[in-house]
């Protein structure tokens, strides 16, 4: 779609296609929860184009875009009122989403239309902030107090300032729309394209609400598809546009003069032996074209450095950058974590058992984004060289009993049998990295098998030398020519279970790097297509002797038996 490559077209397409049919389907179970899966992704996306933009205001070559930065956070605080108060959630009191749906396209319709003044002008972005601040906050007051008009009157259907208010939000955009292709010449053509695009979305969603009759028929379905199209569109124009493509076109350029010094050395040789030729006739001319030919070869020798110097810094610059990008992303991310938390511990009143499962998986879906993020940030801050190790005294026996207490709820859901071998040894190392390493594999285990043992074990080997923490299981092992692959970063290999296990391919990779780089230890695999695979993490310690070595089997074969819950440290029953 945004992209020449074919392949890349169809992986868009494919996209787009199971989106909107996961959603459509999600909206036959349950029209409050494909409603809330619309807000809730369209409210990341306000409130990530805020953190981008704010964050980056300062290198921003429009200030336009630092206005749409603002104003799209603004109304995705405006549309999570409105999913609070959607039919169904039972949040506040009477019913307000109709209010808090206007009032965040009202919102929306302004921004746009604000927006384009702002392409050759300078603003001033906190008191732009300040403003939408107090508009915010007037609008939502106005909703609570009643002083909004109302938008649907139960039985009788839409009102005639929510039916006129759509249109009004309609000629706005296509104002907007106009003043955005006055300044044509300001943007990229692809920029240029995804705002008009999302304009014209948001124009489509606005006209689908001015028909529907209630929240769960067709036309309310299709406003909120068009609605997710347009920000998913804006969010590519600020974004992915916007704020990445610059730096792909620093690294063009300096491909671009690589290039042509590689062409000027190719044809530097020819050159020589044409001087060559010339300069027999004339030892005085030899010797100047020979000058002549050192200065030239020493010029384009200092470019190639002065070039490569650049690019090195410019990554270690990208590095960075994405290293405090990423770690401002779980702001919003905690901010959705903690709202689902508290609606789902009942806090703000009592839920029914569709809405609490509801919460669930969003608070199931958030924490696996959150995961997922700060891999990211570990990556990218290991790659930038910000982590250091910390080392401290600590006991392996403890270790290895945390990391399978924190998973044991996903090993009791797939009735798998555990074994650790565990020994009671004081060593120095860093505690947080070697845990989170071995939290990775033993989750990796459990993805990864569905019936059988895993087996974690730890030994003391080269006489007190190194620690050797194994992760064995019974899994759908891996092949012999994936084994190369394993720990490439965003490569997940081929398997039966693809489709169903959640991830991005940076577990195994940031493992690795977890363990090379800041453990200063090794990780190794073994690995047998459907018999199982094992991994070992060797690590230098330095210690006391071991005192006393334990073993413990424990066995998971009904999730809802209370005989079953995990021991915990101090109260195990174990074989000496």
């Amino acid at each position: 779609m945004f992209d020449s490559n074919r392949s890349e077209r169809l992986s868009y397409i494919t996209f787009i296609v199971t989106t909107t049919l996961g959603l459509y389907l999600s909206s036959l179970h349950s029209y409050l929860l494909f409603h809330s899966f619309i807000e809730i992704t369209t409210i990341a996306i306000g409130f990530t184009l805020f953190i981008l933009t704010w964050n980056t205001r300062r290198f921003l070559a429009h200030n336009f875009l630092c206005i749409l930065g603002i104003g799209y956070a603004f109304i995705s605080i405006i549309d999570l009122f409105h999913s609070l108060a959607f039919k169904g959630m039972n949040i506040f009191p009477g019913f307000l989403a109709p209010q808090f749906w206007i009032a965040a396209r009202y919102l929306q319709a302004v921004t746009l239309c604000v927006a384009p003044f702002f392409v050759e002008r300078k603003a001033d972005s906190r008191a732009m902030y300040g403003i939408y601040a107090v508009l915010v906050s007037l609008l939502v007051a106005m909703v609570f107090s009643g002083t909004f008009p109302e938008c649907i009157i139960p039985g009788k259907g839409l009102t005639t300032f929510k039916i006129y208010s759509e249109y009004l939000i309609t000629a706005l955009l296509l104002t907007s729309l106009y003043l955005f292709s006055r300044k044509r010449e300001f943007f990229d053509d692809t920029v240029y394209f995804l705002i008009l695009s999302s304009i014209t979305f948001t124009i489509v969603s606005e006209l689908s609400f001015t028909v529907y009759e209630k929240n769960n028929d067709l036309a309310n379905m299709v406003g909120h598809f068009f609605k997710l199209a347009a920000f998913y569109l804006i969010y590519r124009a600020l974004f992915v546009t916007g704020l990445r493509d610059p730096f792909n076109i620093i690294f063009k350029d300096l491909k671009k003069s690589e290039a042509s010094l590689k062409r000027a050395y190719d044809t530097m040789e020819e050159k020589v032996r044409e001087r060559t030729a010339e300069l027999r006739e004339s030892e005085e001319n030899l010797h100047r074209l020979n000058e002549e030919l050192e200065e030239r070869v020493a010029e384009r020798t200092s470019d190639l450095e002065q070039a490569n110097t650049r690019l090195m810094e410019l990554d270690r610059m990208k590095s960075i950058f994405i290293a405090s990008m990423s770690h401002e992303l779980r702001t919003p991310l905690n901010s959705v974590i903690g709202y689902s938390s508290i609606l789902s511990n009942e806090w703000a009143g009592p839920l029914n058992e569709e809405q609490k499962e509801n919460l669930a998986t969003i608070l199931r879906s958030g924490k696996h984004l959150l995961s997922l993020l700060n891999d990211v940030i570990d990556v990218s801050a290991i790659e930038a060289g910000k982590i250091e190790p910390h080392h401290e005294d600590f006991d392996v026996f403890v270790l290895l009993w945390e990391a399978v207490n924190s998973l044991w709820y996903e090993l009791r859901k797939k009735g798998l049998e555990l074994k650790v071998n565990a020994i009671h040894h004081m060593i120095h190392s860093d505690r947080k990295r070697l845990l989170q390493c071995l939290l990775n594999l033993v989750s990796n285990a459990i993805k990864f098998t569905e019936k059988g043992t895993i087996t974690v074990c730890a030994e003391i080997r080269n006489d007190g030398g190194t620690l050797e923490i194994s992760v064995a299981d019974t899994g759908i092992g891996i092949r012999g020519e994936d084994l190369d692959k394993l720990f490439f970063p965003f490569v997940r290999l081929e398997s039966p279970l693809k489709t169903t296990v959640l991830g991005t391919g940076l577990g195994l990779y940031l493992t690795k790097k977890l363990t090379n780089e800041v453990i200063r230890g090794k990780i190794s695999v073994t690995s047998t297509p459907n018999a199982g695979s094992r991994f070992v993490l060797t690590i230098p310690i330095s210690g006391s002797q071991i005192r006393i070595m334990h073993s413990d089997t424990i066995k998971i074969a009904d999730n809802n038996s209370a005989d079953h819950a995990m021991p915990h440290i101090g109260k195990a029953t174990l074989n000496v």
